[in-house]
C-alpha cells in the first residue's frame, strides 16, 4: 500500500497538477508555498473522467480528510503561483 503520494513539487505557475492514484483511507494532505494562486483545489477524477474539486485550498498547513479510492490531483486557476508543493500522507490505523 502506498503511504505517501506526491501532487505537486516545486510547482511555479499556474497549472493543474497530473493525476495520482490514492488508495484511499484517513489521509494528511500538506500544502506548503511562497505564492499561492487564486484557486488552490484538491480535485477526485469522477467517473467521466472530469475534475471534481472536493476541498479548496484558503492557507498553507497540514489536514486530515477520509478519502476514497480513485485519482487525485491539485487544481489551480488564477493568479501567480511559485514553489508550490502538495502531499498525500496515509495516516494509519492503530
Amino acid at each position: 500500500m502506498t503511504r505517501s503520494a506526491t501532487l505537486l513539487e516545486n510547482v511555479g505557475s499556474v497549472a493543474d497538477g497530473s493525476w495520482v492514484r490514492w488508495e484511499g483511507g484517513r489521509t494528511a494532505l500538506m500544502v506548503s508555498y511562497t505564492t499561492k494562486p487564486t484557486t488552490l483545489t484538491l480535485d477526485i477524477r469522477g467517473k467521466d473522467g472530469d475534475a471534481v474539486s472536493i476541498s479548496t485550498i484558503s492557507a498553507q498547513g497540514l489536514t486530515s480528510v477520509d478519502l476514497p479510492t480513485g485519482q487525485y490531483r491539485m487544481g489551480m486557476s488564477g493568479g501567480s503561483a511559485s514553489a508550490i508543493y502538495a502531499d498525500l500522507y496515509l495516516i494509519p490505523h492503530n
